[in-house]
């Protein structure tokens, strides 16, 4: 009786039969990588086949077999003109051959075996460690809690793949701590007790952090290792005010509205880093480096951010009051509406900044370098102008907006005179008039700068930006949040 197909099988057999007809290559690839496959994870097995055979295969040459099939033999394995026992002798090599494949085979499962027992019981105390270490963060004890920070370190320290989550688990640790208004109480500036408690002072004790947050600030961006290089870091509204972190780690950190003031930054590496709405009051940043940084709308009054290198960052109505950046470099930096009143800026590098409605009133501008700035806008009465550098300001700031990046906007003001005719030098409030012309002996220089200039500066601005981390990095990287741009708005 001939055997029926079901409709349903009919229907997919003529549907694999259909695509391989589309694909008349893809049958014989499917094969052969299927034969492979199939034969590489069962090749024990079929050695074990060939031996067998190789030994029937003797039996039957040192037994009496017809004359025929041992001269087929011997012609098969090239011994056509030896004996019986050639035949064997040659057999009996393949054997010995097959048993050493076979023996390497079992050798090596074993070793796999091993291999992939210790990764499960690695992979289970990894597990047990993590475990134990967060339960210890939890605890009431500091010293306790410490004690579970540093069996993380030591977790990430041994396994790269867990680099992340420790950063991610110690970061919020350091979130959530801060965060709570018991601490924030405990660790606030106080008042001076060696005052007369008569006499009203504003003299306070310094904020700092506590042993323990300190001592994970240490830890984590300061103590000199390389094991959270590249990871992302989350600090966003800690509260870190008097926290000692000279030459930290921080590049692409988000420490948006994060409160930091008088705290020791110096020299810290904040390259690309996200402080918009940061509290920086009187924080020290010397020679910090913060190029491509946010700093939108962050409070910087009386800040010390003298030699701090800020190419390219974004100070969009940062606070800067009585500031301190002398000699900081600021070229292509984005000024627009910031509010730099009685700050320190002589022999700042500010060329091709965006000072696009600033506010310099009082500044000290002595010797600062302007060269291609734009300052539309720009309110500049009773600033100190001796020897500032004016040559190719520009008044428009459409022309500035049309050129992208600081080359071509530096390129794009060379050979072209200073254009001071929107800028408030004097008056503009209280119903006075504003006058654009530059005080009589001011000091201050006008007129070009030439392309030899304009391709010096280009070059040490890209020099600057060699430590900054690329557009690729997956740090954080938004130069402005959504409530950035209500503001804004």
């Amino acid at each position: 009786m001939r055997p029926t197909i079901s409709p349903f099988m009919f229907m997919k057999l003529r549907h694999r039969f259909n695509k391989y007809i589309k694909h008349p290559t893809q049958l014989g690839q499917a094969f052969s990588s299927k034969l492979w496959k199939c034969s590489w994870e069962h090749i024990d097995k079929i050695l074990f086949i060939v031996f067998l055979l190789l030994v029937a295969l003797a039996v039957a040459v040192a037994v009496e077999v017809p004359e025929n099939i041992v001269g087929c033999l011997k012609e098969l394995l090239g011994l056509s003109k030896k004996g019986k026992y050639d035949v064997l002798k040659a057999i009996g090599f393949c054997i010995v051959g097959v048993l050493l494949v076979l023996q390497a085979l079992a050798a090596n499962k074993r070793a796999k075996a091993m291999e992939d027992a210790t990764k499960n019981t690695e992979e289970g105390q990894r597990q047990e460690r993590l475990k134990n270490a967060i339960e210890h963060l939890g605890h009431k004890s500091d010293s306790v809690r410490m004690g579970g920070a540093y069996e993380l370190f030591h977790l990430a320290k041994d396994t790269r793949d867990l680099r992340q989550t420790v950063m991610d688990i110690l970061c919020a640790h350091i979130r959530q701590t801060t965060g709570e208004d018991e601490y924030k109480e405990k660790h606030k500036a106080e008042p001076s007790e060696e005052k007369h408690k008569a006499e009203p002072s504003e003299e306070k004790h310094k904020a700092e952090p506590s042993e323990e947050i300190q001592g994970l600030l240490t830890l984590l961006f300061m103590d000199e290792h390389d094991i959270f290089e590249g990871c992302s870091i989350n600090l966003q509204g800690s509260y870190l005010n008097g926290a000692t972190l000279i030459q930290a780690r921080l590049k692409k950190a988000n420490l948006r509205e994060a409160q930091l003031q008088e705290a020791d930054l110096n020299k810290a590496q904040l390259q690309k880093a996200n402080l918009g709405d940061a509290q920086l009051q009187k924080a020290k940043l010397g020679a910090a480096q913060l190029q491509k940084a946010n700093l939108r709308w962050a409070q910087l009054q009386e800040a010390d951010l003298r030699h701090a290198q800020l190419q390219g960052a974004d100070l969009t109505a940062t606070h800067l009051h009585g500031g301190i950046l002398m000699e900081a470099q600021l070229q292509g930096a984005d000024l627009m509406a910031v509010l730099l009143q009685g700050a320190y800026l002589s022999k700042a590098r500010m060329q091709g900044a965006d000072l696009g409605d600033a506010r310099l009133q009082g500044a000290d501008l002595r010797e600062t370098q302007l060269q291609g700035a734009n300052l539309w806008f720009a309110h500049m009465q009773e600033a100190n102008l001796g020897e500032a550098q004016l040559q190719g300001v520009s008044n428009h700031e459409d022309d500035y907006l049309s050129s992208t990046g600081f080359e071509s906007r530096i390129k794009n003001r060379t050979g072209k005179p200073s254009d001071l005719t929107g800028i408030i030098f004097a008056g503009g409030f209280q119903g006075n008039p504003a006058s654009h012309e530059l005080p009589p002996n001011s000091g201050a220089v006008t007129g070009t700068y030439t392309q030899e200039e304009a391709e010096q500066w280009i070059a040490e601005y890209n020099e600057a930006m060699e430590g900054v981390p690329s557009a690729n990095d997956t740090a954080n990287d938004d130069s402005a949040s959504d409530s950035d741009k209500d503001k804004e708005d």
